[in-house]
């Protein structure tokens, strides 16, 4: 229910735009991408955060949404109910080599 305000967003059509008035796309893109002379935070080494996407059908969002939000409100929920890790803790020497910077 919490999501019917946006069903017909989700289920609206691709738009091409090629330019709005004497502003070209690629330069909208470029504003977009680059909105400030600093770094966007979330691409910073120290503190860094990620962004997690996926897809799923629109019936079985609303459950999805309220499970993590479930997870989120739980003290200490770092696993689901089966006790998967739903979050994992590395530090930054693991994760600088796992991708091969260090």
């Amino acid at each position: 229910e919490a999501l019917k305000p946006v069903k017909p967003l989700i289920e609206e059509t691709t738009v091409t735009v090629k330019a709005a008035g004497a502003v070209s796309a690629n330069a909208i893109l470029r504003a977009v991408q680059q909105p400030s002379e600093e770094p966007y935070w979330k691409l910073r080494l120290k503190g860094a955060c990620q962004d997690v996407s996926y897809l799923t059908m629109y019936e079985k969002l609303e459950a999805q949404v309220a499970a993590m939000s479930d997870l989120a409100d739980t003290p200490g929920g770092i696993t689901c109910p089966h006790g998967r890790p739903a979050l994992l803790l590395l530090s930054e020497t693991h994760l600088l080599s796992a991708f091969a910077r260090r």
